[in-house]
């Protein structure tokens, strides 16, 4: 009686032991793959942020350059008003 009962003990533990090394092995993988999820978010946002970088910048220097041309359109005007004032 007592071996049975000592036997019985003795795979109860067993049994806890197997479950509690099951739910560990779980909760591993879990945290594993939030981790993996906010690592992942984490780097999408910096080349999506990178990305916007460049394009911002490029229409920066689009922009830039729009502005050279209309201020050197500008001078020709201002130019051609004056040499149209001293036409009159």
């Amino acid at each position: 009686m007592a071996y049975d009962l000592l036997t019985k003990i003795s795979q109860n533990a067993e049994e806890r032991a197997r479950f509690r090394a099951r739910r560990k092995f779980e909760m591993d993988m879990q945290h594993d793959r939030i981790v993996s999820f906010e690592e992942g978010e984490t780097k999408g946002r910096v080349e999506e942020s990178e990305k916007w970088q460049k394009v911002v910048e490029q229409k920066d220097a689009a922009l830039a350059k729009t502005l050279g041309i209309l201020a050197d359109k500008d001078a020709e005007i201002t130019r051609l008003r004056e040499l149209l004032g001293k036409d009159k």
